[in-house]
């Protein structure tokens, strides 16, 4: 069912127009082959990432979710552990630590929507063994800072990088910093692919050859079993589509930064809205999404959607707020008031000018 939306939010049909011919031609080869699990493609597009992220190891997986919930496994992350990280993520972020027996504790955003490093230590405890950081919307977390807090209390550090493929902080690339990285392929990514997908990277040798065993079953050998696994594989049709699509990020990520910056000369005078900071203190932001903080944020939600202009809200009710998770008791004030704000405006490279502006030009009429 085609979108009927002016400025859609994302246009994956626009991407297969771009990329289709060589997409087909992938699947094609790999379905001639034979070749699906496990075989040459996934090995080097595990080769190729872990190169571009400038990483030791990268080891593909079946999604986002599962790259985060195998790297606290193989991080040695066991029930009665606590993990920090925040409520204002998608709610794979936290469930992984609760999958693997540990307790989330949630401490506060800082005003870019990234975790607040001054939170971090008031939130360490005997039991705490890890950091979970989010960078969230393409934005690496403050990772000058953060460091050294985990190196002082002798703390791990996990990036949930699922929005982050190819951002960077102080030349250094998301995924880069902390004993694993945990990216999404899902196709509404930065990088994504035809399903879904993700990838765990290290520079830990040890992590990595447990990553091995843990995506599939356990396996040492065709005959030989060291550990209940589980099976969690990028397929290789998945794997093939990236490495087509890997040469091309760059590209797009200058496209999206070419939206971006119409979206901050356009709504930068705006006194209802105020805008995400752009590559700040050493940061590459890759966009994957572009939110605002806007007053009467429903009522603008409204007004653009019913002109034609698909937006969305990353999160209405953050994930501390929800009564069935059992996460309450944490004051997290920043969280709760840009859930009240937060609102995501159509970023992808597949926007012309003329959508942008049109996306300006509503934004601008409904506080006239």
């Amino acid at each position: 069912m085609a979108n009927s939306f002016r400025v859609p939010y994302v246009d994956l049909p626009s991407q297969y127009r771009r990329y289709g011919t060589e997409l087909l031609e992938t699947l094609q080869t790999i379905a001639s082959s034979g070749q699906f699990i496990l075989r040459e493609e996934v090995s080097r597009f595990e080769s190729e990432a872990a190169r571009y992220l400038g990483v030791r190891y990268a080891v593909g997986v079946n999604s986002g979710t599962d790259a985060l919930w195998l790297s606290l496994r193989a991080m040695g992350i066991a029930e009665g552990d606590e993990v920090i990280t925040v409520s204002h993520t998608f709610v794979a972020t936290i469930a992984a630590i609760v999958h693997v027996g540990a307790k989330p504790v949630l401490v506060d955003i800082a005003e870019d929507g990234n975790i607040d490093p001054e939170k971090i230590e008031g939130a360490i405890t005997p039991r705490t063994k890890a950091i979970v950081v989010v960078h969230m919307n393409g934005k690496v977390c403050d990772m000058e800072t953060i460091e050294p807090i985990a190196l002082r209390h002798g703390l791990l550090i996990l990036e949930d990088a699922a929005q982050a493929f190819g951002a960077r902080y102080k030349e250094r690339f998301a995924g880069s910093f902390g004993v694993c990285g945990a990216f999404s392929f899902h196709p509404m990514k930065v990088l994504g692919c035809m399903g879904d997908g993700g990838l765990v990277t290290t520079d830990d040798e040890a992590v990595y050859r447990q990553l091995l065993l843990l995506r599939n079953h356990g396996q040492l050998s065709k005959s030989e079993l060291v550990l209940f696994g589980y099976n969690s594989r990028l397929d290789n049709l998945q794997a093939a589509v990236l490495i087509k699509k890997l040469p091309y990020l760059e590209e797009e990520l200058l496209e999206r930064e070419r939206v971006a910056r119409y979206y901050q000369n356009g709504l930068g005078g705006i006194p209802h809205v105020r805008l995400p900071a752009f590559h700040e203190n050493g940061r590459r932001d890759v966009f994957s999404s572009y939110v605002i903080r806007a007053e009467n944020r429903d009522g603008l939600f409204d007004y653009l959607m019913e002109n034609g202009v698909e937006v969305a809200i990353h999160w209405k009710i953050p994930n501390h707020r929800q009564a069935q998770l059992g996460l309450d008791g944490f004051g997290l004030e920043t969280t709760e008031r840009y859930s009240a704000e937060i609102l995501s405006l159509p970023i992808h490279p597949y926007l012309d000018e003329s959508q942008t502006r049109y996306v300006v030009d509503k934004v601008i009429e409904f506080y006239a």
